[in-house]
């Protein structure tokens, strides 16, 4: 049996830009991705979010939208991302863990080093901006 790891992203949009982080350690140490973190037992997707943004970057969620939901199976573990939308949100983004942070514009996502699974949310981000 592979055990499943649920983990909440939060897509935080400024105009044009999104705000990533870079990994400092751990696999993919080096790779820019989106903030959040592992739903712990007992919590749902958006109480994990809404935890996780609050220790990473010291802001409330106030509103959210689950967008999607990817899945990457890994030789022992399948990782499983519920991707949340934050349409308001509360406080000053600041980098809490040290991580450094940047907005980076949606249409530069391709040419930045992400972590290949978000290479489906960098296509959704593409397609909102277009409409």
């Amino acid at each position: 049996m592979v055990k499943t790891i649920p983990v909440s992203v939060g897509i935080i949009l400024n105009e044009d830009k999104v705000l990533i982080g870079k990994r400092s350690s751990g696999h993919y140490s080096g790779f820019w991705e989106f903030p959040g973190g592992k739903v712990e037992p007992g919590e749902s997707s958006y109480e994990a979010l809404c935890r996780e943004l609050y220790e990473e970057l010291g802001i409330t969620v106030g509103e959210a939208t689950e967008i999607m939901h990817l899945k990457k199976q890994h030789p022992h573990i399948t990782v499983h991302l519920n991707i949340w939308l934050i349409s308001k949100y509360s406080g000053e983004i600041v980098a809490n863990e040290q991580q450094e942070l940047q907005w980076a514009y949606i249409t530069e996502l391709k040419n930045i080093t992400t972590i290949p699974t978000n290479l489906p949310i960098i296509e959704y981000l593409e397609d909102l901006k277009a409409e």
